[in-house]
């Protein structure tokens, strides 16, 4: 087999957020590889950074065969690799992980299919998740008015919580009987009602439709070894969300935990993908990520994809490599999603970024939302 060979960049004092996007926007080809890149920036300027750390690297991964979950094992095959290298005590051979085809979903997918056939209304309800999605209303533009000509790129924003907060924000969600990602979704809901309030919003309730990415992995056998690949679907979950969420801000956030919940257990993310698979006559056989191509306005407000906790996958402690600081985007305007909500926790601290489709959002009301966002999380933190 011949070995794959890495693009890797060399580059000297150069801003890592501007690389970082420069990267978000320089395509990969799914057919020709690589699988990943990477760009190495050293920094000589010390005094600048206040700190001992001297280079960032930034990786770039094709998320059409890979995901999360693989990004950060090779990530942490890399510092493994790195780490040894610098320590004088490299081997002969190193290996990242193994790819799966996804053939336990595929199997899954096939059963479902087949109890589906045999019950036409189940079938038939199922169908009608893509006529739903492309017929809803997201009315984000409609108070966010974004100018005519703007590019059409992805921008990202960064923010994180220490570890303290952090804890005590897991602390009062968990006396509420809430996990994170339903407060989390909860306070993303109520800061976007907040906005439409206060732009002249004038029903007292809205429709807000969201996509939830899930590891697919999940469902697999705990035999199962090989999986590196793009193994994730997505739930989307429809939340009833009066003008004044907040009054009632626990409860609602207990109702989505519920219907997260249910779409996890009842594998809603393999009726996603039978729905919009088989919405097409002609092209049942496109692949599942090529369909959002097609989706020519946004179908929903916003997409989360959140990791957890990175410590069972990336040990980014060394010897002599160490992480100082991660941050992960996705580049999506090509997809007509308005935003991404890109979150997970390392070493105690909440990492959070906002990735934006800059043609149908501004540069101000990503960075008020997501301001706000955080204002939040950090007062709910501060409840008994």
């Amino acid at each position: 087999m011949e070995e794959e060979r890495i693009p890797l960049e060399v580059l000297k004092n150069e801003c890592p957020n501007e690389v970082f996007h420069k990267e978000m926007h320089n395509s990969i080809d799914s057919a020709s590889g690589p699988l990943w890149r990477a760009k190495y920036i050293m920094n000589d300027k010390l005094e600048e950074r206040n700190n001992s750390f001297i280079s960032d690297i930034i990786f770039t991964f094709n998320h059409a065969i890979t995901d999360g979950f693989t990004m950060f094992n090779i990530c942490n095959g890399f510092l493994k690799v790195l780490n040894d290298v610098i320590g004088g005590r490299t081997q002969n051979s190193y290996n990242f992980g193994q790819h799966d085809e996804g053939r336990e979903t595929e199997e899954l997918t096939k059963q479902r299919l087949e109890f589906l056939k045999q019950n036409p209304d189940q079938l038939a309800q199922v169908k009608k998740l893509v006529t739903d999605m492309t017929s809803q209303n997201v009315r984000f533009t409609e108070f966010f008015p974004v100018p005519d000509g703007t590019p059409k790129t992805t921008k990202h924003i960064y923010r994180e919580l220490d570890e303290e907060t952090n804890k005590k924000i897991l602390n009062v969600f968990k006396s509420k009987g809430i996990s994170f990602h339903s407060g989390f979704t909860a306070v993303a809901n109520s800061v976007l009602m907040e906005l439409f309030s206060e732009n002249n919003l004038n029903d007292e309730e809205v429709d807000i439709t969201t996509f939830h990415m899930i590891n697919m992995r999940r469902y697999w056998k705990k035999s199962s070894t090989a999986q590196f690949g793009p193994h994730v679907s997505s739930l989307r979950i429809l939340s009833k969300t009066d003008k004044n969420v907040g009054a009632n801000f626990w409860q609602y956030a207990r109702e989505f935990g519920k219907a997260l919940k249910s779409g996890i257990d009842k594998n809603e993310g393999i009726d996603f993908q039978i729905a919009f698979t088989h919405s097409n006559s002609e092209r049942s056989d496109m692949a599942f990520a090529d369909l959002f191509t097609n989706i020519t306005a946004p179908s929903v407000y916003y997409v989360t994809t959140n990791m957890g906790d990175l410590s069972s996958i990336l040990q980014g402690r060394g010897d002599h490599v160490s992480i100082k600081w991660l941050a992960r985007c996705t580049s999506a305007e090509m997809m007509n999603t308005i935003m991404t909500h890109i979150f997970q926790t390392y070493e105690g601290k909440f990492l959070y970024g906002l990735g934006y489709s800059t043609h149908l959002m501004t540069d101000e009301i990503a960075n008020i939302f997501v301001d706000r966002i955080i204002d939040k999380l950090k007062l709910l933190s501060n409840l008994q």
